[in-house]
Formats: structure tokens, C-alpha cells, sequence
């Protein structure tokens, strides 16, 4: 603000250019990298689990639309480095069963494969305002030099049955491996919010009282929710993420209590949320930081995560669903 009158002062150029490269992708992905160990190790250590007979049937009954577009059959399609339909399967069907059970994914759809999602920006502020429509294709992107790598990927709707992977353009990496790792990390982003969308977003299917137990102690999902935005909020929690940071402008209580702000605040909350559960399951996660162990920078974020992956989920009876 201004000294004199109060009048907010505007940003300067390179403020908003800082804002606007929060939405940068390189760094992320040279994180990757740079780690690529790391990454390759966490993804291994989910390979190890052993899922059950409900993990098990609940990953075969996903469906890949339009995975064709990933396996050269149509050779004039570019699409750049994604995970197999086959690796995603296997994947998700071992995240946790609480998380499987409350999850209402059906489809992985490649429909959009071969398309960028570019931000669009508020250009008095750089904050981001949306997605460029139409998604440009990966073999017409010809961004500007300072948005060359300033790129969005995956998306969920809301009702939460559908994740859609997109595209990485070659601005944003130099190593395949490494990018489809980071396709792997937004594939774990994405599967979250299948979980917490249809408790927080769909009104048609809203699930109002989910109850959890770990370790003897029951709470509702809502209460753990809540749990996590205390942390970001009271005890000042920094973003886990590169990108979960992107959303810092509306992660306060200012944000939360106004009702033109409030769904801005959810969004924020969402993406710390779900980038501290990609974080959990791969023990990493790019972040300007450099840490590299998830468990030992951030304790309660971990352990906070934990729970709710440890958790069961509890009927309305009171008894332990079985999964």
C-alpha cells in the first residue's frame, strides 16, 4: 500500500513476470532430473506393494480412452512422454484402500494427449486467471520466449470420474525419463483428487460424512481436512511443492472467510493437499527448497499424510467396511 492514501501499489514488471513463472514447468521437471534416483526409487517402493483382491478388481475396471494416441499407431499424432495405461494400473490399484474405496475414478483418458495446457494470466498482476481455450496442439505449441515453458498438465473434472493427461512440450525437458516421471507425479496428483472432489466439489454426489479411523482413533475426512489447513494456516506450513506455491496468493484467512474468495480457497488448499500426497508416496517432490526427503523436512505434513493413508473407513454402523 501507499504510504499517503492506502491505495494499493500496482506490481512492477518484475513482479509480475516472478508471479507468472510460478507457472513455469521447467524448474519442476529439472528437479526431476537432477534427482532422477530418487524419483525412479519412489516409484519402485510403490511397485513393491502387494495390492489386494479389492485393489486388484478396482484397477481393472478402469478405462484408458483413446490410449492409442500414446502408442505410435497413429503416427501423425505428437504427443510427447506419458505414462502407459499399463503403468498407471498398476499404480494407482496400490495407493491406499481407504483412498481406492473413496475414489471415484473410472476413466484415464488420453483424449488430449497431444494437447498443451497453456495458463492464461492477469496481466496487471501475472497471477494465473485460466487455461488458454482451445488447448493448442503439442505439434502447433509455438509459445513466446518467456512462455515457452510456462505450462499447466492433467486435469480432473469435478464430478471426479475422468483425469485427463496432456501434453509436455520439449521446452519444459531435456530428459524423457525424467518426464515421464513427472507425468507419474501428476498422475498421483490427479488420482487425490478423485478422493476430495466428490466430497468438496460435486454437489449432485456430495459424500457428507465419511469417517476414518487409525490407530483406534476415528475422525471424519472433513476433520482431517481441517487438520491440514491449520497447518498451512496457523502454524505456517510453506507450500511442499514448486507448484502447490503457485497457489500461495489465496492460501490465507482473509481468502477463506470472503465468499467471492472462497472457492479460490479451496483450490489453493486442493493442490497443497494433493501435492503433499504425490510427496507421501514418492518420499520427494520438486521444490525450490532442494530437499529430498519428504519424512525429514516436513514431519507434520508426513505425518498428517500418514494417517490418512493408514486409515480405514468406517460405515455409518459404526463397523469397519471391509475393503
Amino acid at each position: 500500500m501507499s504510504k499517503t492514501d492506502g491505495i494499493p501499489t500496482p506490481p512492477t514488471p518484475e513482479q509480475i513476470r516472478k508471479e507468472k513463472d510460478k507457472l513455469d514447468l521447467r524448474p519442476a521437471v529439472e528437479f526431476v532430473e537432477s534427482n532422477i534416483d530418487l524419483f525412479q526409487k519412489g516409484v519402485e517402493v510403490i511397485r513393491r506393494r502387494e495390492p489386494s483382491l479389492y485393489a486388484r478388481e478396482w484397477g481393472h475396471r478402469l478405462q484408458f480412452p483413446r490410449h492409442e494416441m500414446i502408442t505410435k499407431s497413429e503416427p501423425e499424432v505428437v504427443t510427447g512422454p506419458h505414462v502407459d495405461a499399463g503403468e498407471v494400473r498398476e499404480l494407482l490399484m496400490r495407493m491406499p484402500e481407504v483412498l481406492l474405496a473413496l475414489s471415484k475414478l473410472e476413466k484415464f483418458s488420453y483424449e488430449y494427449a497431444d494437447e498443451v495446457m497453456v495458463p492464461r494470466f492477469d496481466e496487471k498482476t501475472g497471477a494465473m486467471a485460466g487455461i488458454v481455450s482451445p488447448w493448442p496442439k503439442l505439434k502447433y505449441f509455438k509459445p513466446g520466449e518467456e512462455d515457452k515453458s510456462r505450462v499447466a498438465v492433467g486435469y480432473t473434472v469435478y464430478t471426479a470420474e475422468t483425469i485427463y493427461t496432456t501434453a509436455l512440450p520439449e521446452t519444459v525437458y531435456k530428459d524423457e525419463a525424467a518426464a515421464r516421471l513427472y507425468q507419474t507425479h501428476v498422475a498421483l496428483h490427479e488420482f487425490f483428487h478423485t478422493v476430495e472432489f466428490p466430497i468438496f466439489r460435486d454437489e449432485a454426489n456430495k459424500q457428507k460424512d465419511v469417517t476414518l479411523e487409525t490407530d483406534g482413533k476415528k475422525f471424519t475426512f472433513r476433520e482431517w481436512w481441517g487438520e491440514f489447513e491449520d497447518l498451512m494456516l496457523s502454524r505456517g506450513e510453506k507450500p511442499v511443492s514448486r507448484y502447490a506455491a503457485t497457489y500461495g496468493r489465496t492460501l490465507n484467512r482473509a481468502a477463506k472467510r470472503s465468499k467471492s474468495k472462497k472457492l479460490d480457497f479451496l483450490t489453493a488448499v486442493e493442490e497443497q493437499v494433493a501435492e503433499a500426497f504425490v510427496a507421501y508416496q514418492l518420499n520427494t517432490i520438486s521444490n525450490d527448497e532442494k530437499w529430498i526427503d519428504f519424512k525429514k523436512a516436513r514431519p507434520e505434513m508426513w505425518r498428517l499424510m500418514d494417517r490418512l493413508c493408514r486409515a480405514k473407513l468406517i460405515r455409518e454402523d459404526g463397523n469397519i467396511d471391509a475393503l
